[in-house]
């Protein structure tokens, strides 16, 4: 059984996926107390998390994402279903963006978005959709192929546009202006 912990330290924050030695100056919280390998642990600003985990010891099945707003932990994702539930990202309003997909079809592969109190999918394609990355304004980039390369969408809130097609565009990110990278 691993345990989630949280170490505060100034303003910087450490994670710590197994029991380890912690010195009297961190403040610490337990997270999770389960059989779920936790993973790709991710935090805002607040404190708020989102991470995975997965039950078995085939870790490209059965993942589930979670939710911590602070107090209270959340599955965002159905865990009757399998589905492969990695890339992640939280900003500092406590939005999260996940891959979602059945792994017998990786033209499955959606993207989704939580806003603290609604789930919903914003892509619905036959791309293979991943590395969602969130700013603070809700702006989502993320990679998309079809089998001719890999092209990077921006989705405003409402609707995806590509920005670059084409070629091997990976790992896109945005920052709160508006700008974008890949490479």
């Amino acid at each position: 059984m691993k345990k989630l912990l949280v170490f505060a330290l100034g303003i910087s924050i450490v994670f710590f996926t197994s029991t380890s030695y912690a010195h009297q100056q961190y403040n610490i919280t337990q997270i999770t107390n389960n059989n779920d390998d936790d993973a790709l642990a991710r935090i805002n600003d607040s404190g708020q998390m989102a991470w995975a985990g997965h039950t078995g010891l085939d870790t490209t099945k059965n993942w589930t994402m979670y939710y911590f707003d602070g107090t209270n932990t959340q599955h965002l994702a159905d865990t009757s279903i399998i589905y492969d539930n990695i890339n992640l990202d939280i900003n500092n309003n406590g939005e999260v963006v996940w891959v979602n997909g059945n792994l017998s079809d990786v033209n499955t592969f959606e993207i989704m978005h939580y806003n603290g109190a609604v789930k919903k999918q914003i892509t619905t394609n036959a791309y293979y959709d991943t590395t969602p990355r969130i700013n603070n304004n809700g702006e989502t980039v993320y990679v998309g192929s079809h089998g001719i390369g890999y092209q990077v969408f921006l989705y405003d809130g409402s609707s995806s546009n590509p920005i670059i097609t084409g070629g091997q565009n990976f790992t896109p990110d945005i920052n709160d202006n508006g700008y974008v990278a890949w490479g």
